[in-house]
């Protein structure tokens, strides 16, 4: 085996804008709401903002935003809204590539394990990867670093802030994907410094 690679699944392997907007229009019509820009609110996450954050910016009330927000975390992880994500083009044909010559390790903060397995075995993903941690949200960071240190893992591949911090003090490689909840210039402010714009580019670091 060459290297050691985990990757995180939310935006690095599949998409999540669709699932977060489709929810986000669900909750606005449950609650009566004008129909607000999800595509705005999609690109403010993008930039940095918390859901909570990118509603206030849209312009609704505190006391509406964390009720909204309840909302979506109690519902975003259901198997109907998970329906939504799919995997990003040469997802399959890479991460074959990959698995022939690397060990390959999954790495995903989500409440339900059970859920995270179904979707893998049903997007067909659970094959690629020799084991499949799920972590807390909670001080997510620090419980993603604890599997790179436990496994060394040489890359991690994520698209988030909390992904690139879990690197922090370890010899593992972060390659930030630019492509799911955060975007280029986010992801640089914070100090990552090597991107890919699609999974399949991941060739041009890892031999």
């Amino acid at each position: 085996m060459n290297s050691c690679i985990a990757f995180d699944l939310d935006g690095t392997l599949i998409t999540c804008q669709q699932k977060q907007t489709m929810l986000l229009k669900y909750i606005m019509a449950s609650n009566k709401i004008l129909q607000k820009n999800t595509t705005a609110i999609w690109e403010l996450k993008r930039a940095g903002y918390s859901t909570f954050d990118a509603l206030i910016k849209n312009g609704f009330n505190k006391s509406l935003a964390k009720k909204m927000c309840d909302e979506w975390c109690a519902s975003v992880e259901d198997f109907y809204w998970l329906s939504y994500d799919t995997p990003y083009n040469d997802v399959y044909s890479t991460l074959e590539l990959l698995k022939s010559e690397n060990e390959l390790y999954l790495i995903t903060a989500r409440k339900n394990k059970n859920n995270v397995l179904y979707q893998l075995s049903q997007l067909g993903l659970d094959r690629f990867f020799r084991d499949v941690f799920v972590v807390p949200q909670k001080n997510v960071s620090n419980n993603k670093k604890k599997i790179l240190e436990l496994l060394r893992c040489d890359f991690f591949i994520g698209d988030t802030e909390s992904d690139f911090f879990a690197t922090e003090q370890l010899s593992t490689q972060f390659i930030g994907c630019i492509n799911g909840q955060r975007n280029k210039h986010y992801l640089s402010c914070v100090g990552v410094n090597v991107f890919i714009e699609n999974i399949s580019n991941i060739n041009l670091y890892i031999k």
